[in-house]
C-alpha cells in the first residue's frame, strides 16, 4: 500500500516524462564534437531527440549542454542550462535513479537562484518535493511543495499550482495533518474546470482524507468514483489499479471480507493483465490477510507464498535492469565530467600552470596517505570479519545446544508423563484435563498464590509444548491472548508463569523463539538462501523488518544480513569459515 500511495503522490511528475520510458532508435554520440557546439544548438537537438523518444541520445545532448555552464556564458544560455537540468532530473526520476535526479534538480535550482529565473522555481521545487516523498521525508517534501506553491501563485502558473496542491493534499494526509489537507483540497477544486485530471484527484484525494479520518465507508465510495473517473478519462492503467487496490483495502478495514476479496481478486487479474507487478504484490498480500482473518489458512498461505515469491522476483528484476543501465550511466557521467573539465579549462587563468607543481606534490602526498589508509582499512575489515564469524559460530552453537536441549527435555517429559499416566497433559486442548487457570483467586493479593504449584507446573508444560513443538509463534497475529487460548488458560496466568519462571515479559520471551527460528532459517541456505531479510522477518512473524533487524542484532550481536552472508560463505566452502 505504501508503494501505491507514493505512486499517487508523484503521478503528475511522471506524466510529462512518459517519453523517458522508451529508448529505441538511439545514436552513438561524439562528445568531443558536441563540446564545440553552441548551447542553443545542443538544446534544440536534445528536444528534437526527446520528441522522437530517443531518450538516451537526448540525455547525451543535455549532459554536454549542462557541462558547458560557467558564469561567463550569456543569460539566455544559462536559462537553457537550468531547463536542461530540470529535464535531465525528470528523466532520471522516471528511471528510478533518484540520486542523479536529485543532483540535477539542485544544480538547476542553484542556476535559477543565482540568475533570477523565477519561472522555473515552482517546477524544480515540486520535483525536489517528489524526491523527498519517495524517501518518506514528509516534512521536507511539504516544505519544498509549499515553496514551489508560493512561486507558482506569485507568477500565475496555474498548471504548477494545481499539481502542487494535489501533491500537498496527499502528503498532508500521510503526515496526519488533515486540516491542512482539507484546505489544499478546497483550493485544488478551483481548477476543476481548467484541468480534467482535477476531476480524478477530487475523488482520489477526498478518499485519502476520509481514509485517514477512519471514515472507511466514505473513503470506499470516493475510491470507487475515482476508478470510474480514471476509466472514463482513459487514464493509464496504474490509476485504475491503484484506486481499486485502495477500495479493497477500505472494505477490509470495514470488516466486509466478501467485498474486499472481490476487489482484490478483480484487481489482481487487472494488474497481471497490464503488467503492474508492484501493485499486484499489494493485492496478493491483501488476499493473504483477508483469508487469514477468515480462518482459511490454506488459501492464506498460498497467497502469502505468491506474494513473497513475486516480491523477491521484482527485486531481482529491478536489480537486473539497474545493472543493464549501469554502463550507460557510467559513460554518461564520464562524458559529463569530461565536458565540464573542458569548460573549466577554458575559464582557468594563467596562474593555474604555476600551481601544477604544488598540486602534483600534494597529490603524491595524498596518495601515500590514502594508500596507508587503505592498508589500515583492509586490516580492520579482516578483524571485523573474523569477529563476525566468531559471533556466527557462537550463535550456531547456541542454536544447536537449544535444539538438543529441546529434544532431551521433550523426551524426558514424555517419559515422566507415561510413568505418571498423564501423557495428555503435554498436549493442550484434548478435553481430558480441567483448563489451567480456572482456580478462583485467594483473598491474599500476592501474585504467586494465584496458582498452586501443581497447576503452575501444568501450565508451564503446556506453554513449553506450544512454543517448542509448534510454529504458532511465527504467526504475525500471535499474542499473549493467542498463547493463553492455545494452553486453555487466561493471559494473566500465562504472563505470571512466564515472568516468574523466565524472569522476562511475554514480548521478550516471544522474541527469543522467533529469533532462534530466524537463525535456523538463515543457516538453512538450501531452503531459505533465496529469501530476502524482509521475507525471513515476515516468515517468523514480524510485520516490520526494521524492528526484526534491531531485535536480531540485540540478541545475536550481528545483523541478519551479515549472518546470512556468513552462512552462505560457509555453505559454499563446505562448512569452513574463511
Amino acid at each position: 500500500m505504501k508503494y501505491f500511495r507514493c505512486l499517487l503522490l508523484c503521478a503528475l511528475l511522471l506524466l510529462p516524462c512518459s517519453a523517458a520510458l522508451a529508448s529505441g532508435g538511439q545514436e552513438m554520440l561524439d562528445y568531443d564534437r558536441l563540446a564545440s557546439w553552441p548551447i542553443s544548438r545542443l538544446y534544440a537537438d536534445g528536444n528534437r531527440q526527446l520528441e522522437q523518444d530517443h531518450v538516451d541520445t537526448a540525455m547525451g545532448y543535455y549532459v554536454v549542454l549542462v557541462g558547458k555552464y560557467d558564469p561567463y556564458i550569456s543569460r539566455t544560455d544559462k536559462e537553457l542550462c537550468a531547463t536542461a537540468c530540470a529535464t535531465l532530473g525528470e528523466i532520471f526520476y522516471a528511471r528510478e535513479h533518484y540520486q542523479q535526479a536529485f543532483d540535477f534538480y539542485f544544480k538547476g535550482l542553484r542556476i535559477c537562484e543565482e540568475n533570477g529565473f523565477d519561472h522555473l522555481l515552482a517546477r524544480l521545487h515540486k520535483d525536489i518535493g517528489n524526491i523527498y516523498s519517495v524517501y518518506s521525508d514528509g516534512e521536507q517534501a511539504i516544505k519544498s511543495y509549499n515553496t514551489g506553491l508560493g512561486y507558482a501563485r506569485r507568477l500565475g502558473q496555474d498548471d504548477m499550482e494545481v499539481k502542487l496542491l494535489i501533491n500537498l493534499v496527499a502528503i498532508y494526509c500521510f503526515n496526519n495533518r488533515l486540516d491542512e489537507a482539507r484546505q489544499c483540497y478546497d483550493e485544488m477544486l478551483r481548477f476543476r474546470e481548467q484541468d480534467s485530471l482535477v476531476a480524478y484527484f477530487a475523488y482520489q484525494n477526498r478518499a485519502l482524507i476520509y481514509a485517514y479520518s477512519d471514515d472507511y465507508a466514505r473513503a470506499a465510495e470516493c475510491f470507487a468514483r475515482a476508478a470510474r473517473c480514471a476509466d472514463s478519462l482513459r487514464l493509464p492503467p496504474e490509476y485504475v489499479a491503484s484506486v481499486n487496490g485502495e477500495l479493497a483495502h477500505m472494505y477490509e478495514e470495514m470488516g466486509q471480507a466478501d467485498s474486499a476479496l472481490r476487489y482484490y481478486r478483480l484487481n489482481s487479474d487487472y494488474t497481471r493483465r497490464h503488467g503492474l507487478g508492484h501493485l499486484l504484490v499489494n493485492n496478493l498480500r491483501g488476499l493473504a490477510g483477508v483469508y487469514e482473518s477468515l480462518g482459511q489458512t490454506s488459501l492464506a498461505k498460498h497467497y502469502r507464498y505468491s506474494y513473497l515469491v513475486l516480491a523477491d522476483s521484482l527485486l531481482g528484476a529491478d536489480a537486473l535492469n539497474k545493472m543493464k543501465n549501469g554502463l550507460f550511466l557510467y559513460e554518461l557521467d564520464r562524458n559529463y565530467r569530461h565536458i565540464t573539465s573542458l569548460t573549466e579549462e577554458r575559464a582557468a587563468n594563467v596562474g593555474q600552470i604555476r600551481r601544477q607543481r604544488v598540486t602534483l606534490l600534494a597529490t603524491v602526498a595524498c596518495l601515500l596517505v590514502f594508500a596507508a589508509l587503505l592498508v589500515w582499512v583492509w586490516r580492520q575489515k579482516n578483524r571485523l570479519h573474523a569477529a563476525y564469524e566468531a559471533l556466527f559460530k557462537r550463535n550456531g552453537e547456541i542454536v544447536r545446544s537449544e535444539e538438543a536441549y529441546k529434544q532431551e527435555r521433550t523426551s524426558y517429559l514424555n517419559r515422566i508423563a507415561e510413568l505418571e499416566g498423564t501423557v495428555s497433559r503435554l498436549t493442550p486442548g484434548d478435553g481430558r484435563e480441567q483448563p489451567v487457570g480456572t482456580v478462583s483467586e485467594a483473598p491474599d493479593k500476592t501474585r504467586r498464590q494465584l496458582l498452586d504449584d501443581t497447576r503452575r507446573e501444568e501450565l508451564l508444560k503446556r506453554i513449553a509444548y506450544v512454543m517448542e513443538e509448534t510454529k504458532d509463534f511465527c504467526r504475525q497475529d500471535f499474542s499473549l491472548d493467542t498463547l493463553a487460548g492455545l494452553v486453555e488458560s487466561n493471559s494473566r496466568y500465562v504472563s505470571q508463569v512466564i515472568n516468574d519462571t523466565y524472569g522476562k515479559n511475554f514480548r521478550a520471551y516471544l522474541n527469543e523463539y522467533r529469533i532462534r527460528e530466524a537463525r535456523l532459517r538463515l543457516m538453512d541456505t538450501a531452503a531459505y538462501g533465496h529469501y530476502t531479510i524482509k521475507a525471513i522477518a515476515e516468515s517468523v512473524g514480524y510485520k516490520s523488518h526494521t524492528n526484526f533487524i534491531n531485535i536480531f542484532k540485540d540478541i545475536t550481536g550481528i545483523t541478519p544480513s551479515i549472518y546470512q552472508r556468513i552462512a552462505k560463505e560457509q555453505a559454499a566452502g563446505g562448512g569452513e569459515a574463511r
